[in-house]
């Protein structure tokens, strides 16, 4: 009898196991096959809203996030951009100049790789810039394997010293130039499908910097996003095609003229295309409806 008890137990640990095994097979095959992101939030800090478009209050602050994007493909795993990284401070105290303080302030930091590896998360091999300003690059020096993807025009933009030198001085860091094709995308003329699937588009938003790029992602419940770093600071500005302050434009634009034609570009694109979410990278507003790392948008 005991024999037999034995027996009886050990194959109804079998199946479980194979239960269970077959559970996480079919968990592992649906996940290979997800289109989804994660905002992961690193810091943020209070301006007046007027500060952060034309047109709007003297007379109330708006909150302001510097975030990161996960992003997940069936063929690969990458960030958008970085937010403030584990060196922010050092970074900011060596090339942030004293007069530009007080319009430049950060909160504490969480850091994407604290975050990351807190949820026991891959690291990301790959980071795309959507352009190499300090707010959205401070965290390449967090990820030393990773392959940092910049258009030629904006790595030319580093090289000229236009942003803060010491986020980029690692000599082993695994730049790669990449270009755009001339692959029309909806109303954008320029484009990059990254996957050859329609999930995952980069879009040219040059302007802000020579190499700004824009990223359009569809997840897999057909969800469709455009993350549009900074050619406009607050969704709510495309109602009107309005562009940042004119202090705002005169400190962080590079081009203010091509600014503003990716601005009407991008209202353009807002009218056309109602059901995408405008996701511009400091909007807190929109950012908060979003939610955050680690919660997905799937």
């Amino acid at each position: 009898m005991h024999c037999i008890q034995t027996l009886i137990t050990a194959a109804a640990l079998t199946v479980a196991m194979l239960s269970s095994a077959f559970a996480h097979a079919e968990d592992a095959g649906e996940s290979e096959q997800t289109v989804r992101f994660a905002v992961i939030n690193t810091s943020g800090t209070n301006t007046l809203d007027a500060l952060s478009y034309s047109g709007g209050s003297w007379f109330s602050k708006v909150r302001m996030s510097y975030v990161a994007f996960l992003v997940d493909h069936p063929k690969g795993r990458f960030l958008f951009d970085t937010g403030l990284g584990r060196n922010i401070k050092q970074q900011y105290q060596a090339d942030m100049p004293l007069w530009m303080r007080p319009a430049f302030k950060y909160d504490p930091v969480k850091p994407v790789r604290d975050q990351l590896e807190a949820n026991h998360q891959t690291l990301p091999n790959q980071i795309i810039l959507s352009h190499t300003h300090w707010d959205h690059a401070s965290g390449v020096a967090d990820f030393p394997n990773a392959e940092v993807w910049a258009l030629p025009e904006e790595h030319a933009y580093i090289a000229e010293g236009n942003v803060m030198q010491s986020q980029f001085a690692n000599p082993d860091l695994r730049w790669h130039e990449y270009t755009l094709t001339d692959t029309p995308w909806r109303n954008y003329k320029k484009s990059l499908d990254l996957y050859g699937d329609g999930s995952v588009v980069l879009v040219d938003q040059g302007g802000h910097t020579p190499g700004s790029v824009g990223l359009y992602l569809r997840t897999s419940s057909g969800s469709e996003y455009l993350l549009c770093g900074d050619t406009v600071w607050r969704a709510r500005a495309l109602e009107r095609a309005a562009p940042k302050s004119w202090v705002a434009r005169w400190l962080v634009d590079d081009d203010t003229a091509a600014t503003q034609e990716r601005v009407n570009q991008l209202a353009e694109f807002s009218r056309r295309y109602p059901d995408v979410v405008i996701v511009p990278a400091h909007d807190t507003e929109v950012l908060d409806q979003l939610g955050y790392f680690p919660s997905w948008l799937e």
